[in-house]
């Protein structure tokens, strides 16, 4: 366990830490966990569409037919992925992740009992745009 002494140099109890605090450490986990959710969620959507279309909101459908809307969100999503594990504007990153997992859970208020995990990715969403 490190201390820190009133001169701010650290100290070690001569045990290494598994995982040693630090925010950049904090930053990249946030980015690969989402980048990971993000990344299967395109993937499936294009390899199962019919497991993904029903979460398509019947509102947007008179813009577009849903299967066309599935097939644009899920590449946005493979993008936002590998944007994401680049680890490059991370932040802005995690601002398009916040958005659409808003999108997510406020266009599927029927399915809270799948999209409640989506409240978790988007508070990691907001960590991550904070940090």
């Amino acid at each position: 366990m490190a201390t820190t002494s009133q001169n701010g140099s650290t100290k070690t109890s001569g045990r290494k830490e598994m995982f040693p605090s630090s925010p950049q450490m904090s930053r990249m986990l946030l980015a690969y966990g989402l980048a990971f959710v993000f990344m299967y969620a395109g993937v499936e959507s294009l390899r199962n569409p019919n497991g993904w279309i029903g979460f398509i909101p019947n509102a947007l459908t008179h813009i577009a037919a849903a299967t066309t809307i599935l097939k644009a969100t899920a590449v946005i999503e493979i993008v936002l992925a590998v944007w994401l594990a680049t680890m490059q504007w991370v932040k802005y990153a995690g601002v398009v992740a916040v958005l659409m997992l808003v999108g997510i859970i406020v266009g599927n208020p029927h399915a809270w009992d799948i999209t409640f995990r989506d409240v978790g990715l988007l508070l990691a969403a907001l960590a991550l745009t904070a940090s």
